[in-house]
């Protein structure tokens, strides 16, 4: 999405600029001694020609600034789009994919020592689900911090769907008008799963069937610890060794 974004020319150039293995980089473009000072700089530097600044973030890469309160004193006027996946065990499997082979997201630029290890890959029920664990996580801080500042929600779905559409509400949600096209092709991002990933996740959810249920009825309720302790009242002890 970040790259579609900048592609724009006017909805700014949303980084991880929070990114802990980013920073450094990001340091010596823009050297600063406080928050402060290196958000500001980040406005100025990374802005697009309409005067828009954007970034991009988790929220366990600002967890920090927003549990202080400091995040709302930097960026007043952020107006926040929320970007999430419809289907989190497909999305549980990539991370897991991308941390476990350090392949993601484009077959360019890796090696054939990665690209083997990304293709040979076993199923690993227990890694997947540390990663479902992690996106729900995410989703609950993010429901947490910013539910109430009105932010656009839009699925890693529809956005693959309806790139233009979803730009176009992107723009309108900040307050610019963007009427172009992306062409989804020349992107350097490109999707990498294949039907090995549809059937890791079936297989996932068949296995788990009952732990899956519940835990996307109420995907985002609660912290991901209170979801579990729940869960394992009322799972059978199978189910329990998973979350274990």
């Amino acid at each position: 999405m970040t790259e579609i974004c900048i592609s724009t020319g006017i909805l700014g150039w949303p980084l991880e600029f929070f990114n802990p293995d980013s920073l450094p980089d990001f340091f010596k473009i823009v050297p600063a001694s406080s928050v402060e000072i290196y958000t500001g700089a980040l406005q100025q530097r990374f802005k697009s020609a309409s005067g828009v600044f954007g970034l991009e973030a988790t929220p366990f890469q600002i967890a920090p600034l927003l549990e202080d309160g400091r995040w709302w004193k930097l960026y007043p006027n952020m107006r926040y789009v929320i970007l999430t996946r419809e289907d989190v065990v497909a999305q549980a499997i990539s991370l897991h994919l991308m941390v476990t082979t350090g392949v993601a997201h484009t077959s360019m630029g890796f090696s054939k020592e990665q690209h083997r290890a990304y293709e040979t890959a076993k199923y690993d029920a227990v890694g997947i689900y540390k990663w479902l664990r992690h996106i729900l996580e995410a989703e609950w801080l993010i429901n947490h911090y910013f539910t109430d500042h009105q932010p656009l929600l839009i699925t890693y779905e529809h956005l693959t769907r309806s790139p233009e559409q979803v730009i176009r509400h992107i723009a309108s949600h900040i307050g610019v008008e963007w009427n172009g096209s992306v062409e989804m092709g020349k992107l350097l991002h490109q999707k990498i799963s294949s039907q090995r990933n549809k059937d890791w996740a079936q297989r996932f959810r068949e296995e788990n069937r009952f732990l899956v249920d519940f835990l996307l009825r109420r995907r985002g309720s609660a912290p991901i610890a209170q979801l579990e302790a729940e869960a394992k009242m009322n799972l059978p002890q199978r189910q329990v060794q998973l979350v274990v």
